[in-house]
């Protein structure tokens, strides 16, 4: 599961990229963000037209517009359906 939130009460483009453990890049997307906005993705993969599930992480950053976000992704343990919090580096 990925998500961002904006906090600045501003509206922002997002460029998102998608990279494979092994830091080859997979595909990259825009993201049109409204003010104080919450996006969630529960298949990244999916949303970006990827099959998955792919060990990978993703670059996520501000390219147009005056809001500011927050990033993080989470990943849910299919036995006990416990989500653990990834956050942003």
């Amino acid at each position: 599961v990925a998500r961002a939130t904006e906090f600045a009460g501003e509206s922002l483009t997002l460029r998102v990229q998608l990279f494979d453990s092994t830091g080859s890049f997979l595909v990259e997307g825009f993201v049109e963000v409204a003010p104080h906005q919450h996006l969630q993705w529960n298949d990244v993969f999916a949303h970006f037209g990827l099959p998955g599930p792919l060990e990978a992480y993703a670059v996520v950053r501000g390219m147009a517009g005056g809001g500011r976000v927050a990033a993080y992704a989470s990943v849910v343990d299919n036995l006990t359906n416990d989500a653990v919090y990834i956050p942003a580096q």
